[in-house]
């Protein structure tokens, strides 16, 4: 115990059973399992921000252009949760931190989760119980500006590890001052949604506090898009201060929004001379044709025709209707009463699995027998759920009497719908004068029904859902990945009985494995350790009586989720071992300080009657030496025979066993069924003539050749020895 007293260790004891009991109480949905003595501790920590956060997602240009291709623009409010392994020494927290054994980010999205160990660990003082202080630090985000991720100033904050991206993220960090706020980037794999291996896709969180959140769709505001024009429109040609601003916003950006600026002053000078305004209304009215009168027509009455009994009406039936809505769509609603803004944030949800076909281009009717024809550019997968639909809408005084909500925005996360503004008018219509719609609007939503509306469902089968995206290899996993995120937080919700302890646990205490029966982690981590550490990793499977008829093994990922990293490893190893010791095709690399078992190439079909010699070709993946499968000899190529003396042992192996026997089986799995064939026959051939020579011939006593009688005397010359006798001649002569 490194010299530390019983009466001390006794105390670390108590102090950590009160802090687990603590966390587990505080955090239920962080603590996966309760350890036992010397048990390891699993935590998995959700990033949770205060508010809704703006994600852009860009891909950097060729080099030497400092544009960025904004890709999407999405909200998020969580990050994906962070996995830590830890076992809690027996001098904690008194004398010893905790021991970080693992950590690691769901879907990889922090490049370096692994830098979070010494973070935390610098956090311990002597006494202290950190664990809690880990959990909140984590879960509000802090750790990002401690690991460099987050820049409040320039682009000198950049994590030195990705100053070749600086040319494409420089106009985000050099923003204007009304963007002033903290950037969080993250750097995700290269290569993800994209055919370059070397491209890489940034993530640029923007702490949104003053502009809230747009897509690329969306103009910017008006007052800073003006005040940029006129900055550059000021500055003359080829200046610094022009160069600075097409550096700053890309050079393709300030000419479009010049040319935007240009046509609005034209647009709103020819209002001014040719239009005369409204006076009820104050549209711009042109005169076409007729006399002067003109008539205000209007859908519903104006405030000046509302009375106050009516508003006041109408505010009783608005408050009424957001009570009604609160208590059943909790979740969906994201403002109270007091905003101006009533912000629905509404999930789309299916009764089943829906096919989702995703292409480049929009898709008019597509049947199942024009998928693989499309495959090259469509990206299909199967999902329950897709992004929410962000409405942000406001309830004029007269509404739900006279006049239907005001959309102020529409958009989707991760920005997966083609045309959103479309849902516009097609909501708008739903309304009646009197008629409450937010209910019937968010159920419209939430079921699917619009995705009809839009035209996205297949004319040959209502469950296929036709996505045309810009970026198919991009969206495609952002679709699955947040199916699988709900399908998680729906499952961590619910209680489920495990059929082990029979106890009803919340689903964030259980694990749902592959065949979709469900059991408490604790009662499948004793199990599946129990076998693991007595090696029998055969029973390492689901614990239900029918897949335990199956035998269907658990797959990495499912022990992965329940036994620590070291048991893990073992479970790998114990399984690679079986497998090498069950497959009658493995050969072992005869390098004698290797002796790494090869087994037979994925290609290489054992039954198949086609003649290859390059099928005895094998080499060791671990110290890299080629050699051949049959004579454990040097590659000597697809045409050079083995010796005699290697393959005729095969082959008298091959026939004294019986026909159909398990030893021609598996002589014939490991080295082919075409090889062994000709092998035979190679050696049934060499001993027919070995045999004909023994019976029909006699050896010269001389060069030991066979010879045949075929007529004449019994007198026969040998020419080999005349020869040589005739050079020896030739020889002392000269």
């Amino acid at each position: 115990d490194n010299g530390h007293t019983e009466d001390l260790l006794q105390q670390c004891l108590l102090l950590q059973q009160d802090e687990l009991i603590a966390l587990e109480s505080i955090f239920p949905d962080c603590v996966l399992n309760s350890p036992s003595s010397n048990g390891a501790l699993k935590l998995q920590i959700s990033v949770q921000f205060g508010d809704s956060r703006s994600v852009y997602i860009s891909t950097p240009g060729d080099a030497g252009q400092d544009e960025t291709d904004l890709v999407q623009s999405v909200s998020v409010t969580t990050l994906p949760p962070l996995e830590f392994t830890i076992t809690l020494p027996n001098a904690y927290p008194l004398l010893e931190p905790p021991k970080i054994h693992s950590v690691k980010a769901t879907h990889a999205w922090l490049p370096e989760a692994s830098a979070l160990s010494n973070t935390l660990l610098a956090m311990w003082q002597l006494g202290d119980n950190v664990l809690y202080g880990w959990i909140d630090y984590l879960q509000t985000g802090d750790f990002l500006q401690d690991l460099g991720y987050i820049s409040a100033d320039d682009q000198n904050h950049i994590n030195p590890t990705s100053q070749i991206l600086a040319s494409c993220i420089a106009p985000l960090l050099d923003a204007s001052p009304l963007y002033e706020s903290q950037l969080v980037w993250i750097l995700s794999p290269a290569g993800i949604g994209s055919d370059n291996a070397t491209s890489a896709i940034l993530l640029f969180v923007l702490f949104a506090n003053t502009h809230g959140m747009h897509g690329p769709v969306t103009a910017c505001r008006l007052e800073h898009r003006d005040l940029v024009v006129q900055e550059y429109l000021a500055a003359e040609e080829n200046s610094p201060e022009r160069e600075y601003l097409e550096r700053r916003y890309g050079s393709v950006i300030i000419k479009k929004l010049v040319e935007q600026h240009l046509q609005d002053i034209i647009t709103q000078e020819w209002i001014r001379s040719s239009t005369t305004t409204c006076p009820g209304c104050q549209t711009h009215v042109q005169k076409s044709e007729g006399c002067n009168h003109a008539s205000l027509t209007m859908s519903a009455p104006s405030p000046e025709i509302v009375g106050q009994e009516d508003i006041d009406q109408c505010q009783l039936l608005q408050k009424e209707e957001y009570e009604v809505l609160e208590s059943i769509y909790p979740e969906f609603i994201s403002s109270t009463t007091a905003d101006a803004i009533l912000k629905l944030e509404v999930p789309v949800e299916f009764s089943g699995s829906k096919t989702t076909l995703i292409s480049e281009s929009t898709l008019a009717s597509i049947t199942p027998d024009d998928i693989p024809q499309k495959k090259a550019t469509l990206q299909v997968i199967s999902i329950d759920a897709l992004p929410p639909l962000l409405l942000q809408l406001t309830l004029p005084p007269s509404y739900p009497l006279f006049k239907p909500p005001e959309i102020v925005s529409i958009r989707a996360m991760h920005t997966w719908l083609p045309d959103v503004s479309a849902l516009h008018p097609i909501l708008l219509e739903m309304w009646q004068p009197g008629d409450g719609i937010l209910y019937t609007w968010i159920e419209f939503i939430r079921t699917g029904e619009f995705l009809n509306n839009l035209k996205l469902l297949s004319t040959a089968n209502d469950e296929t859902i036709l996505l045309p995206h810009p970026a198919p290899r991009v969206i495609a996993p952002l679709l699955q990945g947040y199916d699988e995120s709900s399908k998680s937080n729906h499952f961590a919700k619910n209680s489920y009985p495990c059929s082990i302890c029979l106890t009803s646990l919340k689903g964030a205490k259980c694990l749902q494995l592959s065949c979709g029966h469900i059991f408490c982690r604790s009662c499948l981590e004793d199990y599946w350790k129990m076998c693991i550490e007595e090696g029998d990793i055969s029973r390492v499977v689901c614990p239900d009586p029918e897949c335990v008829k199956q035998a269907k093994e658990a797959g990495e990922e499912e022990v992965a989720r329940v036994v620590t990293e070291t048991e893990l490893q073992r479970w790998k190893w114990l399984r690679d071992k079986r497998d090498i010791e069950r497959d009658p095709t493995v050969v072992h690399c005869p390098v004698a300080v290797c002796q790494t078992a090869i087994p037979k190439p994925q290609d290489m079909d054992p039954d198949s009657d086609a003649e290859s010699s390059w099928n005895r070709l094998r080499q060791c993946p671990k110290c890299g030496f080629s050699f051949c499968a049959f004579c454990r000899r040097t590659w000597h190529g697809p045409l050079d025979k083995c010796p005699i003396a290697q393959y005729e042992e095969i082959a008298l192996e091959y026939l004294a066993a019986e026909e159909g026997s398990q030893t021609r089986v598996t002589l014939e799995k490991r080295f082919g069924r075409a090889n062994i064939r000709r092998l035979v026959a190679t050696y049934e051939e060499e001993k027919a003539n070995l045999q004909w020579l023994e019976q029909s011939t006699m050896m010269c006593p001389g060069c030991r050749c066979h010879v045949e009688k075929t007529l004449g005397c019994n007198h026969v010359d040998d020419v080999l020895e005349m020869q040589d006798a005739l050079l020896l001649q030739m020889w002392d002569s000269t």
